[in-house]
């Protein structure tokens, strides 16, 4: 009996050393220096940051929309404060586990789901699997796997764990970082895309990722806050088509809420919009110049369609936002300048080098 006690003891033990560790490694990977290394829940720090129930709308989605859409645009031309709540690879269970801790210090009156990160063709998927054991494999991978992720991001940061040194074991480091760029990943570099736009697939559209099943979790998630959803697409190459867009459309009559794809009514919205200057890897993501167009019909849309007013916020942080809006542009435009002249100059004062656009 006395040894059965003692091996009891011993295990429960390690098991509370273990998940501390677990704890502890999941902590380091998620408040280190956001410039460093390519984190992706990095933004922890930034959002943060943001004055509590300051953020008048999210963004969620991938990479295709933090590359399209900038808040300090949007701030500097309608004085709505919003975040880009993104990251590259995202899936529709790290969008629900991350808006439901966003929701703890924010009360956004939208959220903007780009709605690519749930969505693929047929031909996407694995072949191998038949529909029940892709039902299976589903709900292990997202469903469990998903919620683990969201208890242990260690699990999550795989890419991060080489660039580990002892100093980010025994350095404090920040909680908060404030951002000029709030979620925005700024760059000016063109690599033009000459191909066909659109997805050419001509396979039935399905949801990915048990996207569907998240998507009525985020919706609750919402209503249960008082907020709003509205489903977006942002341009790209060859990613998207017209079966894909009809899926998230019956989606959004579903649910009756609006939404808006940028992708499929790019020549009738945005004339101006060009594959040829307006992306920076080929047809795949915006640079500067795309998402500064995308932003602008964005911004446009939110106030006449959706009817946002300039957010309510404190003076303090009308000021802040205001301070953040002229250090972005600032380095937009040496950003700007650097790029069309090849040059590589020191980066100007007083602006910090922590200012330079996150690496992902």
């Amino acid at each position: 009996m006395k040894k059965n006690c003692c091996i009891i003891i011993r295990s429960i033990c390690f098991m509370l050393i273990f998940v501390g560790l677990l704890y502890y490694f999941s902590y380091v990977l998620t408040v280190r220096n956001v410039e460093r290394y390519p984190v992706r829940n990095a933004f922890w720090q930034t959002y943060d940051a943001e004055e509590d129930n300051s953020i008048d709308a999210l963004f969620v989605g991938d990479s295709s929309i933090f590359h399209s859409i900038n808040p300090m645009q949007i701030w500097r031309d309608k004085k709505i404060t919003t975040y880009n709540l993104s990251y590259a690879v995202m899936k529709p269970q790290e969008a629900y586990f991350d808006l439901k801790r966003a929701f703890k210090t924010q009360s956004p009156k939208t959220v903007f789901v780009e709605s690519q990160f749930m969505v693929e063709t047929e031909s996407d998927g694995f072949d191998y699997f038949t529909d029940n054991t892709k039902e299976i494999a589903g709900f292990i991978n997202d469903q469990i796997g998903g919620t683990l992720d969201n208890l242990f991001p260690i699990m999550k940061y795989k890419k991060s764990w080489k660039n580990l040194t002892f100093s980010d074991f025994v350095t404090n480091h920040p909680n908060k970082i404030r951002s000029i760029y709030k979620g925005y990943n700024l760059t000016m570099k063109t690599v033009s895309y000459n191909g066909t736009h659109g997805k050419k697939s001509k396979d039935r559209a399905c949801f990915a990722d048990e996207g569907e099943i998240y998507f009525k979790k985020i919706y609750n998630l919402c209503k249960r806050n008082n907020c709003n959803v509205v489903l977006l697409n942002m341009p790209q190459g060859n990613a998207w088509n017209k079966n894909m867009h009809n899926l998230v459309a019956k989606l959004a009559k579903e649910y009756n809420i609006k939404y808006y794809d940028f992708d499929m009514n790019l020549n009738k919205w945005l004339p101006n919009f060009s594959w040829k200057t307006d992306t920076r890897d080929a047809g795949h993501h915006l640079n500067y110049s795309g998402a500064k167009k995308v932003t602008g019909l964005m911004e446009k849309y939110m106030v006449e369609d959706l009817g946002f007013k300039p957010s309510k916020v404190s003076e303090s942080v009308r000021k802040q936002w205001n301070r953040d809006v002229n250090d972005f542009y600032q380095v937009a435009d040496f950003l700007k300048a650097r790029e069309m002249t090849k040059d590589n100059p020191e980066f100007p004062e007083p602006l910090k080098p922590d200012f330079l656009p996150p690496k992902f």
